[in-house]
């Protein structure tokens, strides 16, 4: 095993692809490396909210030539290291506003409809109203946070 590949945090397959997909689409003129506005537009579609002074300190760190370029498997290791410091907690209270479009604090069958046409489902409001139903503890019709989070974290116990 290869040193930098013994430090470097383990993806899942998912998160691979997300990152070679991303690498791809950044790498604006084909050439195989990336410089540093690639960089910074690549690691904000992967939802890493980077500023220009990060970018920076990524590539002097990074760029073992110094010619401004990072290669795609420095950018795997760059993208591994962001993936594996997010916060779980935090990522589902994103999710949970994704699907909070009215921004009340509930995800009610009027939140999942909206959600189902935009992501062109358009589920039956019958299938949507069971997927409320299975997840609302408090059987009030709506999905609070602690609910989505036991929806997205099993393991999560209600304070």
């Amino acid at each position: 095993m290869s040193r930098s590949s013994k430090h470097r945090p383990q993806l899942t397959k998912d998160e691979d692809k997300e990152i070679e997909e991303a690498f791809d689409v950044f790498d604006i003129d084909k050439s195989g490396t990336m410089d540093s506005k690639e960089l910074r537009d690549a690691l904000r579609a992967l939802g890493f909210d980077v500023t220009k002074a990060e970018v920076e300190k990524i590539m002097s760190r990074r760029d073992p030539n110094g010619n401004g370029f990072l290669t795609k498997d420095v950018f795997k290791q760059v993208c591994a290291e962001y993936i594996k410091t997010r916060d779980p907690r935090t990522e589902i209270l994103r999710a949970f506003a994704l699907f909070d479009t009215d921004h009340d604090g509930l995800i009610d069958i009027e939140d999942l409809k909206k959600v189902s046409k935009e992501l062109g489902d358009d589920l039956p409001e019958e299938e949507l109203e069971i997927m409320i139903s299975k997840f609302d503890k408090d059987k009030d019709g709506k999905i609070n946070i602690d609910e989505f989070f036991n929806i997205m974290d099993p393991t999560h116990a209600a304070h």
